[in-house]
């Protein structure tokens, strides 16, 4: 728990956007009833609110699908480093904390939202790979309330799966999905 109390300083990049707003929306908002309490026991505070300390305390299995290139985070894509430099903070803050019984798949390609099943990674589509995560973890539920729990849905089976599936491309990757250069170039007409 100190360990992720220090968690190294995200990768700066002037053209990434940074949330200010996490911190306001915990101080004067009640959204710490729906922040996992051992989070908040632990004393992170408005830090909950991220993914990569949240996860580790949330019991419920977790499928995340998040793109390194989400352009939420993006201001301005004429710098060439902007898009490295988020891929290499998502990856540091998700991928860790995603570990059993939780799965994920992080894409490279450039949208935020809305291409359920249209990203694929592996052979399989985004929405193929979370159906697989799903079928494993009801089997686990199913076998854990039978006369003979199955060994394999240990932490050590679960993580064999090799949850998360991570793109290892570069992002962004072109032709990812169908809309990908429709939303760069609506993206680009963004005033931020």
């Amino acid at each position: 728990p100190e360990q992720q109390k220090q968690q190294r300083q995200p990768q700066q990049h002037s053209a990434l956007l940074e949330f200010p707003q996490f911190r306001w929306i915990h101080a004067n908002t009640n959204v710490s009833g729906s922040l996992p309490a051992g989070c908040l026991q632990a004393g992170f505070g408005w830090r909950c609110m991220h993914i990569g300390v949240a996860l580790p305390h949330v019991r419920t299995p977790v499928f995340v699908l998040q793109s390194l290139a989400d352009s939420w985070h993006v201001a301005s894509l004429v710098d060439n480093g902007t898009l490295p430099t988020l891929a290499a903070r998502i990856r540091d803050a998700v991928v860790p904390a995603i570990r059993p019984p939780h799965g994920g798949l992080l894409d490279a390609c450039f949208h935020h939202c809305e291409q359920w099943g249209k990203i694929g990674c592996g052979g399989q589509s985004n929405a193929d790979a979370f159906m697989r995560w799903y079928q494993s973890r009801l089997r686990c539920w199913l076998r854990s309330r039978s006369k003979y729990p199955s060994s394999n849905c240990s932490n050590e089976g679960l993580a064999a799966e090799g949850w998360p599936l991570v793109h290892a491309a570069a992002p962004w990757v072109d032709g990812c999905y169908d809309g990908q250069l429709k939303h760069r170039v609506w993206h680009g007409k963004l005033e931020r």
